[in-house]
């Protein structure tokens, strides 16, 4: 034999008494690891596991092709009752169809869609968002064989902001902008009385109004929300009766006399009251909201009325109260 065939013939030997060895190991492992009682549980949990697997797998295939799990978007659960726990009368119908109508009309464009569809939960509560009228939607719950509860949060009426063109935008207290058009003063005050909770107006607004469902990002509109959560929370409306919230002395204007600040405007024959900035924006040296309304109480104990004047600062102690000059009511 020749040197080279020997020594090709030795490396296969050596290779197959390798081979051998590691099978021999690995046979010898596997001797020992079945030697323990725990293996066999382990291998009972894993095929457990995997039939459980192809169990769901086969029974999800079966039922996202079955009629009876097919789920028509006019199956879908929506209730918008809550609507007469904060409006009432004509307005309260009518808001109350109008919402259904238009989540309705957004969830039919879905389509045909199946209760064991993988992301379904997700898919509705991304529909219901887009509307105007949602805030956010609290949960999807799906109900055997073919039904859909949506839990939802609803926009309410915060503050109407008058437009240049006379017209009312309705805000939310997060200062999105809600569908209900107000085209005059009648409309709302007839709005106003058929509401729960008081509907504040807003003047002075000189930015333009946001898109219906968009959020309006005005300084004025934003402090004026947050002043007239405060003043009714602090029990200011009690004491004075306010009729709307002035904006346009926000913004730092060319009168260095002026300072900046929200006026609460009262009603005619009675002057406007200028209040500041809401306890959480106060600006440097501005008293807080407790020692204005203490101003305010003063000055309410010399002229119930607050006749006469051009102005009441209760941003001064005691309140700031010039005379007011003829034909003019800042």
């Amino acid at each position: 034999m020749s040197k080279s065939k020997k020594s090709e013939t030795q490396t296969k030997t050596e290779l197959v008494k390798s081979l051998t060895e590691i099978k021999d190991k690995s046979l010898s492992f596997l001797g020992g690891m079945t030697s323990h009682p725990w293996f066999y549980k382990i291998a009972l949990m894993g095929l457990s596991i995997t039939l459980t697997f192809l169990l769901i797998s086969k029974l999800e295939g079966y039922a996202s092709s079955s009629p009876e799990f097919q789920l028509h978007p006019k199956s879908i659960d929506i209730s918008v009752k809550d609507v007469q726990s904060w409006a009432k009368g004509e307005w309260g119908a009518k808001l109350e169809t109008a919402i259904l109508s238009e989540l309705s009309s957004n969830i039919e464009k879905e389509g045909p869609m199946n209760l064991f569809e993988r992301g379904l939960c997700d898919r509705i509560a991304k529909r219901f968002e887009q509307s105007p009228w949602v805030s956010y939607v609290a949960n999807v719950e799906r109900r055997y064989p073919a039904t859909i509860s949506v839990n939802f949060k609803l926009r309410k009426p915060r503050v109407a902001v008058k437009l240049v063109s006379g017209s009312f935008a309705i805000i939310d207290g997060e200062g999105y902008r809600i569908p209900i058009i107000i085209d005059n003063e009648d409309q709302l005050a007839t709005l106003k009385s058929e509401l729960v909770a008081p509907l504040m107006t807003v003047l002075g607004v000189q930015s333009e109004p946001a898109a219906v469902g968009g959020c309006w990002k005005d300084d004025g509109v934003r402090l004026a929300i947050v002043l007239d959560k405060e003043l009714q929370d602090d029990g200011l409306y009690e004491k004075l009766p306010v009729i709307a919230i002035d904006v346009r002395l926000v913004s730092p204007t060319k009168d260095a006399s002026v300072d900046p600040c929200l006026i609460l405007v009262t009603p005619e024959g009675s002057a406007p009251v200028r209040y500041g900035f809401p306890e959480s924006e106060r600006q440097y040296g501005e008293p807080t909201a407790e020692t204005k309304l203490r101003n305010l109480e003063t000055i309410l104990g010399m002229n119930e009325t607050l006749e006469g004047y051009s102005y009441v600062d209760l941003r001064f102690n005691p309140p700031l109260t010039p005379a007011q000059r003829q034909g003019r009511r800042d």
